[in-house]
């Protein structure tokens, strides 16, 4: 019985929170995504060139997530148009994207045409963003 509880102390070792997760996203994050402090929108600092249609659509997404967890927007969620819109991006490069990111598990669908961070799925995005651009 003193062996499970030993195994049992040694496995509380492995358990991680929400927070952590965040905050190791946000040290991660540093450098590459900013909030406009006026209007809550997603600024991605890294230059276009540097990114693929994909990681500025996962960025600008992580973005969303963080203004809405500073009380600057009203929901986490995207839609096609707001990516589009605001990425300079077409609609069917958009859904294409998307479609890529759902699949790597990154981001999830929660109506039609709005999207959602999967904060355990973003991390490979950002250390590929940081790798590129020698953060």
């Amino acid at each position: 019985m003193a062996e499970r509880e030993d195994v049992k102390e040694l496995l509380k070792e492995l358990l991680v929170d929400r927070e952590e997760r965040i905050k190791r996203l946000i040290k991660k994050a540093k450098g590459i995504i900013g909030i406009e402090r006026s209007t809550g929108e997603p600024i991605i600092l890294v230059p276009r060139s540097k990114l693929t249609d994909r990681e500025m659509i996962a960025l600008y997404i992580l973005g969303a997530y963080f203004s809405y967890e500073l009380g600057l927007r009203d929901s986490p969620s995207v839609s096609r148009s707001e990516l589009s819109s605001k990425l300079g991006l077409k609609p069917t490069v958009i859904s294409a994207r998307t479609s890529e990111l759902k699949r790597e598990k990154v981001i999830k669908s929660n109506k039609r045409g709005e999207y959602d961070i999967i904060v355990t799925g973003i991390e490979n995005i950002l250390d590929s963003v940081t790798d590129k651009v020698g953060g």
